[in-house]
């Protein structure tokens, strides 16, 4: 196909005594790839693009690269309009006005029924308290590096299964308690325990610097072990090693059936 200029009478040609020219521009044909990018589509409302019906175009998209991308107006599925650009729309990429994104998270936290349930909560607690900077008790369990085992992390079925089979579970009075202070959430360091056996299973203190509970170092520099039961403090002995201190207080324990408190392996 040619295009003549405005001053080129139809037919004419270059030195046909009209004194006009021609210019002459060869189009794409039809077909092509380039007249096809070229070509706007025409879009009829109602028309499915997608998972969304179309319904008009609206002001086009700016970019900061100068560039600019068609968006339309649509129609979801559940019958919001929204703005998107049509071709995310063509592509999958934006499937509705962003009720299946809360749809699928709505279905991602009950597919397990547990939602409403107190170990759901307590799963999502125990997750925030150990990942999430800022969160009340942070500083004492991931500012501590306690960690939740792969098993659990994201997957609070396999928690609840665990838990609810262990002893007293649910029961009044008993809330989840990991046995060894210093190791993450994991199945074996976990059990449902008393405020009062928690208490006997608790850190060692910031000022003790042996290492172990129940053992500190005294002013003349031998090493005492105690041990704290029913609001009394229990001196075991002095020693002259931590091996000593920790060895007398593992024994006091199993010889007075003392399940509440914790046994300590000597790692010297």
């Amino acid at each position: 196909m040619l295009l003549t200029s405005k001053n080129t009478r139809q037919g004419s040609l270059p030195g046909n005594g009209y004194g006009g020219f021609i210019t002459a521009i060869k189009l794409p044909s039809p077909g092509s790839v380039i007249m096809k990018y070229y070509q706007k589509i025409l879009y009829q409302k109602g028309e499915q693009i997608g998972s969304c019906a179309y319904l008009h175009d609206v002001e086009r998209l700016k970019l900061p690269c100068g560039q600019t991308k068609r968006k339309a107006r649509f129609k979801c599925s559940c019958g919001v309009e929204f703005n998107a650009i049509i071709d995310i729309v063509k592509r999958g990429q934006t499937k509705s006005c962003g009720c299946l994104v809360g749809k699928n998270i709505r279905l991602r936290n009950n597919y397990h029924g547990l939602s409403d349930h107190i170990l759901f909560k307590k799963w999502q607690s125990m997750k925030r308290r150990c990942y999430i900077k800022g969160t009340d008790g942070y500083h004492f369990y991931g500012g501590r590096g306690i960690k939740v085992c792969d098993e659990w992390l994201n997957d609070v079925k396999s928690y609840y299964d665990y838990m609810i089979s262990l002893p007293n579970a649910m029961y009044d009075g008993y809330t989840v308690d990991r046995i060894r202070n210093n190791e993450g959430y994991k199945p074996g360091n976990v059990r449902w325990a008393t405020q009062k056996q928690q208490a006997n299973n608790r850190r060692i203190r910031k000022d003790n610097k042996s290492g172990y509970a129940g053992v500190w170092l005294n002013p003349k520099g031998r090493y005492v072990s105690h041990i704290g039961y029913d609001g009394n403090k229990i001196t075991i002995g002095r020693f002259d090693s931590i091996k000593e201190a920790v060895t007398a207080r593992n024994n006091y324990i199993t010889k007075n059936n003392l399940k509440l408190f914790k046994l300590q392996a000597y790692h010297g």
